[in-house]
């Protein structure tokens, strides 16, 4: 549900860079607001968003657009690849001991027992683990 909002928010701000041939601090500050409140609302650490902008300007100002893109499109390119480095590149494996228990936490609606069961039916076919889901 975060993510969901997330992701119309960032669509809605892509749409309004439109015909600039260069991403200048001018035309873009603006972006990194919205950017920057769209990610506070889905409850993202203030830190980790302020570094995150801070990385995004450095990438952002001053590159020169693709031929084959749009601004818009480039600008998406360039979050996407930031929050793929922010969220992490490299998969990691579950280490399960006798015992292992996952808890999640979060706001009520955002889609917790929906990624549990799918976690659990996850963690039942490939790791073949007896699992066992429980609502406290």
């Amino acid at each position: 549900m975060a993510f969901e909002g997330l992701s119309e928010r960032l669509q809605s701000i892509f749409k309004k860079i439109k015909g600039e041939d260069v991403l200048s601090a001018r035309n873009m500050e603006p972006i990194f607001e919205e950017i920057r409140v769209a990610l506070l609302e889905a409850d993202v650490n203030y830190k980790v968003v302020k570094e995150f902008i801070v990385r995004l300007k450095t990438k952002i100002i001053g590159s020169k657009v693709i031929a084959t893109l749009t601004p818009s499109q480039m600008v998406v390119k360039l979050v996407s690849e930031e929050l793929t480095t922010l969220l992490g590149s490299k998969e990691s494996e579950i280490k399960f001991a006798h015992t292992t228990i996952i808890m999640m936490v979060g706001l009520q609606g955002s889609g917790k027992t929906t990624s549990a069961s799918k976690l659990a039916y996850f963690i039942k076919n490939k790791y073949q683990k007896k699992v066992l889901l429980v609502a406290l």
